[in-house]
C-alpha cells in the first residue's frame, strides 16, 4: 500500500485484482464499449467495502445516441450478477449483424439472436459443402396436457429460463435424459408438468424424422400433419406412408391433404410419447 492512486490504461480490465481499491474514475467514458466499461467497473468493490465508479464525460460536448445508451445501461444494471442484462443491452445497441451481410446493424429484438445464428450456421454449412439435414425444422404441436416448469419447482426466473432453453434445444432422447437427471439431482423430484414438457420435446424431435409439420395430441385421437414440400422431395417415402396407413383403416384415417387421424385414447404425455415413437419406428422400417 505504498501508493494510494493507480493511473492506468484499460489494461486493468484484463483481470487485475486489488481488494482495497474502492474508487474508480474512468475518463472520457463515452469512448468505451459497454462490455469494456462493465469489465472496468468490475475491478473495484472486490472486498466487503462499498465501492464507487465514476464515468467522466466532456462537459460541453454532445454525446452520440449510442454512447448515451451505453451509459444509461450501466446506470440501470449496476447490481451484482447483471452481466447477462449488460450483454443483452450491448447486442441491442450494436446489433448482432444484419441478416444477409457482414455489417452490424439492426436491433437484436427485431430478428432474434437464435434466428441469426441458425442462418449463419446454414451459410457456413453451405460454404463447407456439407449436406443439410432434410428433416422439417419447426413442428406446430398442440397437446391436451400441461407442460411447463412450475415456479414452485425452480423459483429463480433466470434459472427456469435456462432449463426451458436447454430442454427446447435438445436434439435427442439422450440429451433430454441427461437434463432430467441434472434437474432431479439439483431440485429434487421432477413435477408431472415438467416431465410432460420433456415428453413433448422428445415427441417433437421424433416426428421431425418423418417430415411432420403439425401434431395435435388429443385425449381420443392424434392428428398428424405431414409437410407437403418434404413429401414432394421424398416421393418413395410418401408412397410408403400412404400404403402403411391404408393397411389399417380402422385405426388410421387418411385425409385428402395427407394428414392422418390416429384413433387411440391418450391419458398422459408418456402414452402419447410411446405411441409416436412406435409410429415413427414403424414408418422408418
Amino acid at each position: 500500500k505504498e501508493f494510494d492512486i493507480l493511473i492506468s490504461t484499460t489494461i486493468v480490465e484484463s483481470g487485475i485484482d486489488i481488494p482495497t481499491a474502492n474508487t474508480m474514475i474512468i475518463n472520457n467514458a463515452q469512448n468505451f464499449g459497454l462490455a469494456q466499461l462493465h469489465q472496468l467497473r468490475g475491478r473495484i468493490g472486490r472486498s466487503q467495502k462499498k465501492a464507487y465508479s465514476y464515468f467522466v464525460i466532456p462537459k460541453y460536448r454532445k454525446l452520440s445516441d449510442t454512447a448515451t445508451k451505453r451509459l444509461e445501461a450501466l446506470q440501470k444494471y449496476a447490481e451484482l450478477g447483471s452481466g447477462f442484462a449488460i450483454a443483452n443491452s450491448d447486442l441491442d445497441i450494436r446489433g448482432a449483424g444484419n441478416l444477409l451481410g457482414a455489417e452490424q446493424s439492426g436491433h437484436i429484438n427485431s430478428i432474434g439472436l437464435e434466428l441469426y445464428l441458425e442462418m449463419l450456421n446454414e451459410a457456413v454449412s453451405d460454404l463447407k459443402g456439407e449436406v443439410r439435414d432434410s428433416k422439417v425444422d419447426n413442428v406446430d404441436v398442440q397437446a391436451f396436457f400441461s407442460s411447463y416448469i412450475p415456479e414452485s419447482y425452480i423459483s429463480d426466473q433466470q434459472t427456469r429460463l435456462k432449463y426451458y432453453k436447454k430442454i427446447s434445444n435438445s436434439k435427442d432422447v439422450e440429451q433430454l435424459e441427461d437434463i432430467q437427471e441434472e434437474m432431479s439431482d439439483i431440485f429434487g423430484q421432477i413435477p408431472e408438468a415438467t416431465n410432460s414438457l420433456i415428453d413433448l420435446i422428445a415427441i417433437t424431435n421424433e416426428v421431425k424424422k418423418i417430415g411432420v409439420r403439425s401434431l395435435k395430441l388429443k385425449n381420443k385421437q392424434t392428428i398428424v400433419g405431414f409437410d407437403q414440400v418434404y413429401l414432394e422431395g421424398h416421393p418413395d417415402f410418401q408412397k410408403h406412408i400412404v400404403s402403411f396407413f391404408l393397411k389399417s383403416p380402422n385405426r388410421y384415417k387418411v385425409q385428402p391433404n395427407l394428414s392422418v387421424i390416429i384413433h387411440k385414447t391418450n391419458n398422459s404425455s408418456q402414452e402419447c410419447r410411446e405411441q409416436i415413437f412406435k409410429l415413427v419406428s414403424d414408418l422408418l422400417v
